[in-house]
């Protein structure tokens, strides 16, 4: 009898561990709220995101002047604005205080179409994340969209 008790007693601790574990993940996984240009609730102060054509290629450079708790950066590309994917990562480093400046360079940006959409996703060590704006790459020029 106290061995029956014992087991549904472990059952119901790990349907709970389970449970909660599910849960941690789910909300691991979704955006902080909070705008990385001002500090919000992001792990960085974004001061700037640009994107420069430059003959063929597209120079990305963006600047921080505080990161805390930051992980790295996962710079992203579309060709619609709204379907992204992965095109490098950039670790952070160290929490910091002072400016610090990030480049990367796409040479795979205009094939195939007239405009290129990247935008930084910010990721803290805990796994949250939020984006930076949308900028907007065309033959012609560039622009800023927030979506």
């Amino acid at each position: 009898m106290k061995t029956a008790i014992i087991q549904v007693s472990f059952r119901k601790i790990a349907l709970a561990l389970l449970i909660s574990f599910t849960t941690l993940s789910s909300i691991a996984n979704e955006p902080v709220s909070g705008d990385p240009s001002n500090g919000g609730d992001s792990p960085v102060s974004l001061t700037s995101f640009n994107a420069e054509l430059t003959k063929k290629v597209v120079d990305l450079e963006w600047s921080t002047d505080r990161e805390t708790n930051a992980n790295y950066f996962i710079l992203q590309r579309s060709k619609d604005g709204k379907t992204f994917t992965e095109i490098a990562m950039i670790i952070t480093g160290d929490d910091s205080h002072v400016r610090k400046t990030y480049q990367y360079t796409d040479d795979r940006s205009l094939r195939g179409g007239n405009a290129v959409y990247y935008r930084l996703k910010i990721v803290d060590r805990d796994g949250l994340y939020v984006y930076s704006a949308v900028k907007t790459i065309t033959k012609e020029k560039i622009a800023e969209i927030n979506f």
